[in-house]
């Protein structure tokens, strides 16, 4: 024998006097759709845990009802709990550092304006006061009369890659043993004042 899924409906039968007179039973395989449920899952668990390796979260904007909903690992990029509820765009927008707000919702609303995909990268400041970095990619999906709907994207936590960046400019322009400002340094700036004085 073969075990399998399946679904089964029973429903009475009556005659004209709404007696019962039988029953019909309807069996379905449902084998293939538990199967695919199960694919599902699978690539679901997969693609949770790629993202909390590389510190990654998900996003999901509904422009119309101005409402959001996040992946389970979006909380922790912001220094909330897994989880945490982030009310609205202006939630969000108010975790970014003050000196990217600005910059930052100008280039999401560009973007909505002239249906482009963003990527950008912003602070955020955490609710402990650490200031981390986070790398943003959005998509913007349209109605058939072209009114932007909603926005899905993912958003990385970069900050050790940005912290990596930082420390190899500091290292081109010192000297590693002494921490001086080396040749590298002097020239630039030498050119840039030549620059501003011309």
């Amino acid at each position: 024998g073969v075990v399998m899924d399946v679904s089964l409906s029973v429903a009475p039968i009556h005659d004209a006097n709404q007696k019962i007179v039988g029953t019909m039973v309807l069996i379905a395989d449902i084998s293939g759709r538990k199967r695919a449920e199960e694919a599902l899952r699978n690539s679901e668990a997969q693609l949770r845990l790629a993202m909390e390796a590389a510190d990654m979260g998900s996003w999901h904007w509904n422009i119309d009802s101005s409402t959001m909903s996040f992946s389970e690992g979006f909380g922790p990029l912001f220094g909330l709990q897994r989880g945490a509820v982030i009310r609205d765009y202006a939630h969000l927008l108010s975790m970014v550092h003050p000196d990217d707000r600005s910059e930052t919702d100008a280039a999401v609303q560009r973007a909505i304006a002239i249906d482009s995909p963003f990527d950008m990268e912003y602070r955020v400041v955490w609710p402990d006061g650490s200031v981390r970095w986070m790398a943003v990619r959005g998509q913007i999906t349209r109605d058939a009369s072209g009114h932007a709907q909603r926005i899905v994207g993912v958003t990385a936590d970069v900050t050790g890659r940005k912290q990596a960046e930082q420390r190899i400019t500091y290292l081109a322009h010192h000297d590693a043993l002494t921490g001086l400002p080396n040749r590298a340094l002097l020239q630039d700036r030498i050119e840039q004042a030549i620059a501003y004085s011309h």
